[in-house]
């Protein structure tokens, strides 16, 4: 469970990121951030 929760606090940092790095640079670097979080947290996880 603590696990998890570690996780989701990543996540949610990772999430405040990439949205700053997004609105600084108005581009679509916000979602292929997001793809290349969601590969590497999935890749640890399973």
């Amino acid at each position: 469970m603590v696990k998890l929760w570690k996780y989701i606090v990543e996540w949610l940092e990772v999430l405040d990121k990439a949205y700053q790095v997004a609105e600084k640079k108005r581009e679509h670097t916000f979602v292929e951030m997001l793809k290349e979080t969601a590969a590497k947290i999935n890749r640890e996880v399973i």
